[in-house]
């Protein structure tokens, strides 16, 4: 277009028509004030801050570059570190061990699309020094707290001691649970439970894969799981009688060894709060809901089975909506053999 073919053209802006004179006005005054001294100033200032970012910046990758370790994960969950630059070294799950990974290079790794760096990200084969020694004998009494274990609390990748508090001692075994709700889940798969009770027996439930699955491998290493004595669930009646390391509290125990309801309250993890834990309200604002082992009529013909928990206020409840709380807890119990027979 040629601009005679403009001519008779209408112009608009700010979507009102203006004449040809009016832009050329509006042209010469912004010539006019990038020309001025003020306006230079703010350019020499703009510059200036620029500057002094790019120099931040600068210093900022320096400091990185001088780390030792730098720790990424994949989508896959596969882990990487790299060591002195681009030298990275895979873990091999299966040899547990780490070796070096000519494929990848620190600077593939840190491309999002493939590896995301991620701070104080931590791998149980990481651990060992870290953690706390097992407790001395004398640590066991009904009452007392011990560590035990590593799991997200912080967040992700933050494996934290596991605090327990001492339920019982019985011969060379204590029975623990964990201080705070530590995993947001339901008890059971929603989808799966409607029309279908026995996704609620203890056997189906996802309450017993999450702990005896995720939370078993995530927690615990090999040694340590040599410490954990299974429990035989002899207080669930529907399905099968079920043998696992990890286990939720029943009724009769929450009650036995929680008494009140402010003793039975419990705070979730600020990882369990951040994956969508709910919270009370009040008094109780900060306390969320944990399952105990559902509430079982079996001597009724249709089998009558409700999940249960104990709320935020500590009170404990139960009722069929109960199995669409994907936003209540998990307060895992282990049995631990504190001492050799």
């Amino acid at each position: 277009m040629s601009p005679e073919d403009t001519n008779g053209m209408k112009l608009f802006a700010g979507g009102k028509e203006v004449t040809k004179e009016q832009v050329e006005e509006a042209i010469s005054a912004y010539e006019k004030k990038i020309a001025s001294p003020e306006y230079q100033k703010e350019l020499e200032e703009f510059a200036e801050f620029l500057s002094g970012k790019a120099a931040a910046l600068k210093e900022k990758k320096a400091a990185a570059a001088k780390k030792r370790i730098e720790y990424y994960e994949f989508p896959n969950s596969t882990v990487v570190k790299a060591v002195h630059g681009d030298h990275v070294y895979r873990f091999d799950r299966q040899k547990k061990a780490w070796e070096i990974d000519h494929s990848l290079t620190a600077e593939f790794a840190w491309d999002r699309a493939y590896g995301e760096p991620v701070e104080n990200l931590r791998s149980k084969v990481d651990l060992t020094e870290d953690l706390p020694a097992f407790p001395a004998e004398e640590a066991f009494f009904r009452g007392n707290t011990i560590l035990f274990g590593a799991y997200p609390q912080k967040s992700a990748y933050d494996y934290s001691p596991i605090e327990w508090i001492v339920l019982d001692v019985k011969g060379n075994t204590a029975l623990c649970i964990t201080k705070d709700a530590l995993i947001r889940s339901g008890y059971c798969d929603p989808k799966k439970a409607y029309g279908k009770p026995e996704q609620l027996w203890w056997e189906n439930s996802l309450a017993r894969e999450v702990l005896n699955d995720h939370f078993l491998e995530a927690a615990f290493s090999e040694e340590e799981k040599k410490k954990l004595i299974p429990k035989t669930m002899t207080e669930t009646h529907f399905g099968k009688t079920c043998t696992d390391s990890v286990f939720l509290l029943s009724e009769r125990e929450a009650r036995e060894y929680f008494p009140t309801d402010e003793e039975r309250r419990a705070i979730p993890t600020p990882y369990a709060k951040m994956k969508g834990a709910a919270l009370g309200w009040g008094l109780v604002h900060d306390c969320t809901s944990w399952w105990i082992l559902p509430q079982e009529h079996p001597e009724m013909t249709h089998g009558e089975i409700y999940a249960k928990a104990v709320f935020y206020s500590g009170g404990i409840q139960f009722h069929g909506r109960n199995i669409g709380h994907i936003d209540f807890t998990l307060r895992p119990c282990i049995q631990i053999q504190y001492k050799n027979d």
